[in-house]
């Protein structure tokens, strides 16, 4: 079963290659879109300011990023999972919405979400 399903998804990206390339399509490659572009670990691991959060987006977006991954690391001065915590992930949310960048949540900070008991 393993093998059918890994050669489908060849295939399929043979096809998805090979369409793009027919068609002279080359400016996917040279700017694609969000999705599939690299998004990088934000880690929160100080105190998480208004500010920072805007200057952080746009720098994201200047970068060419495609998005981000807010990544809760310990220092974080606010209460993971408190009110100061969910208004700066909303903000930065927000922010992302204006530079057209997708935003990941990794809520494990530091403890596993879904491994526990083996």
């Amino acid at each position: 079963m393993r093998e059918i399903l890994s050669w489908a998804i060849s295939l399929f990206f043979a096809a998805f290659l090979s369409l793009i390339i027919s068609s002279n399509n080359l400016s996917f490659f040279n700017l694609p879109p969000k999705e599939f572009r690299g998004l990088p670990f934000w880690a929160w691991n100080t105190e998480i300011t208004s500010e920072k959060v805007i200057k952080q987006v746009e720098v994201f977006k200047q970068m060419g990023f495609g998005g981000f991954v807010i990544h809760v690391r310990h220092g974080l001065r606010d209460e993971y999972m408190g009110d100061k915590f969910f208004e700066r992930v909303t903000q930065a949310i927000e922010e992302a919405k204006k530079h057209d960048l997708i935003v990941w949540l990794y809520d494990e900070d530091r403890w596993p979400s879904g491994s526990a008991g083996g």
